[in-house]
């Protein structure tokens, strides 16, 4: 904080004023060794500027301020921006928060759909491995079929022949 900005207390105050009427004094004494003809106009300035300084202070003292008016302003000017940046930063923290519960939400609803897809998958993958378990079942089936009746006609077949030789050795025979 400058010193403009602080509060002036009335301590503070009273020694400014004391300097600067020293200094007033100061001045006055140089005018006068300069200048005798000026002396009456530089003496009525500087009491014209005190009395000005006097009421001036008075006026705040009386109102129980003890800062300028600048420095008012400038702790009011202060005080507003604290309060919009501590707003601003509370809209901040309000929205991350709904962003968090925006995503927290979404990875959630993502996971579940990412389940689901899942889920159907395996469950249409075990269907179609059911399914062609069964179709090769059902192959296997028709070529076993297929095949006891091939051997059915080769077993008849080859009774049928050795009958056959067996009647051409009774014919052949007799």
């Amino acid at each position: 904080m400058t010193d403009r900005e602080r509060p002036i207390d009335e301590d503070e105050h009273r020694e400014i004023k004391k300097r600067r009427y020293d200094q007033d004094e100061i001045d006055d004494q140089n005018n006068k060794e300069q200048d005798p003809d000026t002396q009456y106009s530089t003496d009525f300035d500087n009491y014209q500027s005190q009395t000005i300084e006097d009421t001036s202070t008075a006026a705040v003292e009386q109102e129980g301020l003890h800062t300028s008016l600048p420095v008012l302003l400038t702790n009011i000017e202060s005080e507003v921006e604290i309060t919009y940046h501590n707003e601003r930063v509370e809209q901040a923290r309000v929205t991350v928060a709904e962003i968090n519960s925006r995503m927290e939400d979404l990875q959630n609803n993502f996971m579940s759909e990412i389940s689901n897809i899942i889920n159907k998958f395996l469950s249409d993958l075990s269907t179609a491995s059911i399914t062609r378990s069964e179709r090769i079942t059902k192959d296997m089936e028709k070529v076993e079929q297929k095949f006891l009746i091939n051997v059915d006609k080769q077993k008849q077949m080859q009774h049928a022949k050795s009958l056959t030789e067996r009647l051409y050795n009774e014919v052949g025979n007799s």
